[in-house]
């Protein structure tokens, strides 16, 4: 049946191949078209955990009406489709990466592997390993008759493999430790006019003698793979649970979640590979994807800083003409509305409206609806702040937030201890908006100082995204200080 309408999975594929674009597009300063494929990288890996698990969960149903989704599609039909686009995407991904590779030879930035490193920076690698990446790893045995012991999706992995003689084998799963202070990317010593950077997967493979010194083996090698769970949440209706232990339940059975997605290095042997898959329950072709050396390659994003010249150098975002350093931001609103355009102007405006509201002697309450907020959060910190000065703190929060959820739900836990009064929203609504009431007494009355936005109260994203803020009071332009 031909499609009336745009099938949405369809549709975002071709969005994130947008993203791809930029990575392709000259004009754009090489590290950053390299960051665009971090992006498109992490966009493709969500995707694949959200909407492709969906449609194979329909796909897979044994008794069931005939689903059909946008366009049309029945999700058996649909799911070739979207994984041809998949692998058309990936190729393009592949061959923009190496290209982008060649241009950065060219500038002198070399990425390097275990095999091209000089007696120099073997040396650096093996002190980093020891001083900084040996702490955190905890290498896994593998042995073929007993279960694999659970492995996180969304990580990196490299199967090891040792061969003694001809025939006998042992293997083992080392994750790949990738956080602050232990990054994807290492800047390596290097010759004047170069600068040579090493994948940690590869400092790991250079130190793998130092890790399975116990074992006998004639030969080790170690092959990165990835996998994807199905990231459905499922949300029991046991009524005697309240909707965070719910939550709460629900976020730990999707890490065991249903593995839908397996990529691999190509290189990899043939009896590694079955020995990997066949723990992870993964026997269907469909879902095993040879591809290259290396792998979660969001990380990308994270490329470290080389040369202003090669990056979009982001300018510092300004303050508000009408707002001045170290003065009060409610007077300033009392008086006329302030709109502010996010990245541009800062998001520290916000912020100190709350810190103000938190300290203000004749502020009696403050509403606010949370979504997505930082990791470190001067929101959540804000109005903790305002609890513990007596305010009536009331926040809406909004505990279903794609891939948040589990950080929402220690904010709600964490709030609630310090005293806020906590709502979680209306069963089968989603609460997107991004308000707050501030209500300050007066002489004759109430005032109320509100935020209407359009972005998150996170004060992270508010450096990249693009967004409207305005501040205003229910008695504006009065002339009248609070």
């Amino acid at each position: 049946m031909p499609a009336t309408i745009n099938n949405r999975d369809l549709s975002w594929l071709s969005f994130n191949e947008r993203v791809l674009q930029e990575a392709q597009d000259k004009s754009v300063p090489l590290i950053q078209r390299l960051r665009f494929l971090g992006i498109f990288s992490n966009n493709q890996d969500e995707f694949i955990k959200v909407r492709v698990a969906n449609i194979i969960r329909f796909a897979n149903l044994r008794e069931r009406k005939v689903t059909r989704f946008s366009g049309g599609y029945d999700p058996k039909d649909l799911l070739p489709l979207v994984h041809d686009k998949v692998l058309k995407a990936q190729n393009k991904f592949t061959e923009t990466y190496l290209s982008l590779l060649a241009e950065m030879e060219q500038e002198g930035i070399y990425l390097i592997n275990e095999r091209q490193l000089n007696p120099e920076q073997k040396q650096f690698c093996r002190d980093y390993f020891n001083s900084v990446v040996s702490p955190l790893l905890v290498p896994l045995i593998i042995r073929k008759r007993t279960q694999m012991p659970f492995l996180r999706d969304n990580r990196i992995y490299l199967a090891v493999r040792m061969i003694t003689g001809k025939s006998n084998l042992r293997y083992a799963i080392i994750q790949i430790p990738v956080n602050s202070s232990c990054p994807r990317f290492v800047v390596l010593p290097s010759e004047k006019g170069r600068t040579d950077i090493i994948f940690l997967d590869d400092i790991i493979r250079l130190c793998l003698d130092e890790i399975f010194f116990m074992f006998n083996y004639d030969a080790i090698s170690a092959y990165t793979f990835k996998f994807m769970r199905d990231a459905l949440l499922t949300i029991d209706d046991d009524i005697s649970k309240s909707l965070v232990e719910k939550m709460e339940d629900g976020i730990q059975n999707r890490l065991h979640g249903q593995p839908v997605r397996m990529v691999y290095d190509r290189e990899m042997p043939e009896d590694l590979l079955k020995v990997i898959a066949g723990k992870l329950k993964l026997k269907d072709q469909g879902v095993l994807e040879a591809g290259g050396r290396y792998h979660l390659l969001r990380d990308l994003m994270k490329f470290p800083f080389i040369r202003p010249e090669l990056e979009n150098v982001n300018p510092a975002p300004l303050p508000h003409p009408h707002i001045k350093p170290n003065s009060s931001i409610l007077r300033v609103i009392r008086k006329k509305d302030i709109l502010l355009n996010y990245p541009y102007y800062t998001f520290t405006h916000f912020i100190d409206f709350l810190r103000e509201a938190a300290i203000d002697p004749h502020v009696e309450r403050i509403y606010i609806t949370l979504y997505r907020t930082a990791e470190h959060s001067k929101v959540i910190n804000a109005l903790i702040n305002a609890a513990k000065n007596g305010k009536e703190v009331v926040v809406l929060l909004e505990l279903l937030a794609r891939f948040d959820e589990e950080q929402n739900v220690e904010y709600s836990e964490l709030l609630q201890r310090e005293g806020v009064k906590v709502i979680h929203g209306i069963a089968g609504l989603k609460v997107h908006s991004k308000l707050v009431l501030v209500e300050r007494k007066a002489k004759v009355g109430v005032h109320g100082f509100a935020y209407i936005g359009t972005g998150n109260f996170n004060e992270s994203t508010a450096r990249i995204y693009g967004d409207f803020g305005l501040f205003y009071s229910s008695s504006s332009n009065c002339g009248r200080c609070p």
